[in-house]
């Protein structure tokens, strides 16, 4: 193999290219400026996506465990009532139920207009 010729380069030589090069100071601020920018944009939108998960899922175990107190809170207050006959179930109508629930409820009503008192989540 035939050896390769590396040109010597002088002193002089890397101060005229150096100074031929444009200021890349600024340059390399405003890169590291922005870089760190993105980053932290990031950081603030994942924790924000964190947080929505996280209360949802508080929510739905919340909502789930009223749901079910719900379901054994009346069973216990007609066997009660009826001392244990298993009667007929009062609805309550100032009982404070869901939204969601209120939701389907309405909708089970019927479509169109419909009273004040039926916009409430109170039954």
């Amino acid at each position: 193999m035939a050896a390769v010729n590396v040109p010597e380069v002088s002193a002089e030589d890397i101060e005229i290219m150096a100074a031929s090069q444009p200021d890349a100071g600024f340059q390399s601020i405003l890169v590291g400026l922005l870089f760190g920018t993105v980053v932290a944009l990031l950081v603030v939108v994942t924790g924000g996506v964190a947080y929505i998960n996280i209360k949802q899922w508080l929510d739905a175990r919340q909502e789930t465990e009223d749901r079910d107190k719900e379901k054994a809170a009346p069973a216990a207050a007609s066997s009660a009532k009826s001392g244990g006959k298993g009667g007929a179930e009062e609805v309550d109508p100032n009982a404070v139920v869901p939204l969601k629930r209120a939701n389907r409820i309405k909708k089970e009503k019927g479509k169109g207009f419909a009273a004040a008192d039926q916009f409430t989540s109170r039954r």
